[in-house]
């Protein structure tokens, strides 16, 4: 099912709706009728919203409250996919189509970004899940300088025939009641010292992001990794990983697409850490998957010292090297968590990639196939969600 197929059956739901009311959603034979007329080339997904109807999809829907809602679209996705053996893809379109329809949601081409879906591929698999995006060549990103028109340079007039160059006027310093070669010696020592403070200011400062930096935004808003969605940023682990995040972190620093592509040009030990929990097939080339690095719970809990140890064994004699944690995208708290976890463990160079694995796609950067995460030892009968 294409995204233009999605986005038609969405949006000829929605008028059904409007002008039939909600009873129509119980009567599946008519809907399927009226929704054959607006897509007669989607029978197939047309008998699958009849199935996700059968199984309650729409009244689960409207009983979610606003800020569980992404969870809940995941929720019934997996139900279908349950249920029915419907693929897991197929399955969240069609509760995206719903919740359009519902007025609960945008179209599903919105949460695609700008990226086609394959219908043979892994496909976003709810607000966290990524998709095996495709594999572009790299493409430099970085806005270039636009430098506003120079005058043309005037020198006046030459010398000439009769040309002879003004007497200089005297000026302060020739006025000086003693030689202004001291005055150049005084002058030159003084740069020194001042230049030698500034050069030691320079070397005393602690490696690692400057928190009073205020990072220069890039030109493109990459998968909404720059969007305001009015959520504060709080010092505490999210327990709700598939809602809006914030667009700021108390600890570490936030980081862009174009400032994460310069930043690993710039520092080879650079280490990119995928914390998305979800099924996906591919991450950021070159990244390591730690997924218990964002789990929800608390800094002090059992799972703590597992994250602390394998963050340890993943820098090795290298603490201070940058990590960048990333999940899904902006619906996606689970980076965040991470970067509050890894503070905790007393790492300073951290760095919060909000945009994570949707940003990195819309920018067309390169992906690879997702590597083994490391299976964490835990103490019998331990919960790693208590304090």
């Amino acid at each position: 099912m294409s995204e233009q197929v999605h986005d038609q059956l969405a949006q000829a739901l929605h008028q059904i709706r409007g002008r039939l009311g909600d009873g129509i959603l119980a009567d599946r034979r008519r809907l399927s009728s009226l929704l054959m007329d607006a897509a007669p080339e989607a029978k197939r997904d047309i008998r699958v919203i009849g199935a996700a109807l059968d199984e309650g999809v729409p009244a689960a829907l409207k009983s979610a409250e606003r800020h569980l809602l992404g969870l809940e679209m995941d929720r019934q996705a997996n139900r279908l996919e349950a249920s029915t053996g419907l693929r897991l893809d197929i399955a969240l379109q069609v509760v995206r189509i719903l919740a359009y329809a519902l007025d609960l949601g945008p179209l599903p081409s919105v949460y695609q970004g700008t990226q086609p879906v394959a219908p043979q591929t892994d496909s976003w698999a709810g607000v966290s899940q990524p998709a095996a995006p495709p594999q572009p060549a790299p493409v430099n990103y970085a806005p270039q300088p636009v430098y506003p028109p120079q005058p043309p340079y005037n020198p006046g007039p030459g010398p000439g025939p009769g040309y002879a160059p003004a007497p200089p006027k005297a000026g302060l310093l020739d006025k000086l009641p003693f030689d202004r070669k001291y005055l150049f010696g005084g002058a030159g020592a003084v740069a020194a010292v001042v230049g030698g403070l500034l050069i030691y200011g320079q070397s005393a400062k602690p490696v690692g992001p400057d928190p009073k930096t205020t990072p220069v935004e890039q030109a493109v808003n990459y998968a909404g990794e720059l969007t305001d969605m009015g959520v504060a940023a709080k010092p505490t682990l999210e327990s709700n990983v598939g809602s809006a995040t914030p667009l700021d972190i108390p600890v570490g620093r936030r980081i862009a697409t174009t400032e994460l592509q310069k930043l690993l040009a710039q520092d080879s030990s650079t280490l990119l850490v995928d914390v998305l929990a979800d099924p996906h097939q591919t991450t950021l080339r070159n990244a390591i998957y730690l997924p218990a690095a964002g789990y929800p719970g608390t800094v002090n809990d059992n799972l703590q010292p597992q994250v602390a140890a394998q963050l340890k064994a993943a820098v090795g004699n290298q603490p201070q090297r940058p990590l960048v944690f990333f999940c899904a995208g902006a619906m996606c708290w689970e980076s965040y968590n991470a970067v509050l976890r890894a503070a905790a463990a007393g790492y300073k160079n951290v760095y919060w990639y909000r945009g994570g694995l949707a940003s990195w796609q819309a920018a067309g950067q390169p992906f690879q196939p997702l590597p083994q995460a490391p299976a964490p030892p835990r103490a019998a009968g331990a919960n790693m969600f208590d304090p």
